[in-house]
């Protein structure tokens, strides 16, 4: 069996006009270990009680996705990284796609048709500067919120395109 694990390649898609536009793929920085993470939220349980406290039914509304990892900060080569999209205070405007790669890269990754991201800074004199960022899945136009599929390299595509 080959699982989706090891080093990841991942990439952020800016929306234009609703679609990804792969020539402007944002390639992010490996993850620092152990910080990738795909978190869902169970959606809200509604129960349709009768007398007597018991249930007659029980139906859930839909799960909220939400991917988070870190990079840090530092140099390259004696150049200081920059982040890989610009924040304001946290903010990043605008929506995107998010792509993530295993190492294995015929092994399932995620795609994210919609999202939004929001980064903080942090610092700590064991490990230094980090850039943590939060990817907010959105209700994409069809399908589920997290698709699992195999993921080529979006700035690949479009190098064959140009």
């Amino acid at each position: 069996m080959e699982l989706a694990w090891g080093k990841n390649k991942h990439w952020l898609l800016p929306l234009v006009n609703g679609k990804p536009d792969k020539t402007k793929a944002i390639a992010l920085y490996t993850p620092v270990d152990g910080t990738l993470q795909l978190t869902p939220t169970k959606g809200d349980k509604q129960e349709a009680l009768i007398e007597g406290g018991e249930t007659e039914a029980v139906k859930y509304k839909k799960n909220k996705h939400q991917v988070v990892f870190e990079v840090r900060q530092g140099n390259e080569d004696g150049t200081p990284r920059k982040k890989p999209i610009e924040d304001n205070d946290g903010v990043i405007e605008g929506e995107y796609q998010y792509l993530c790669q295993p190492e294995n890269a015929k092994v399932e990754g995620i795609r994210v048709d919609r999202c939004i991201v929001s980064c903080e800074d942090s610092l700590n004199m064991s490990d230094g500067g980090r850039w943590k960022y939060t990817i907010d899945a959105l209700k994409p136009s069809e399908g589920n919120t997290v698709k699992w599929e195999v993921i080529t390299d979006p700035t690949a595509d479009a190098a064959k395109t140009e």
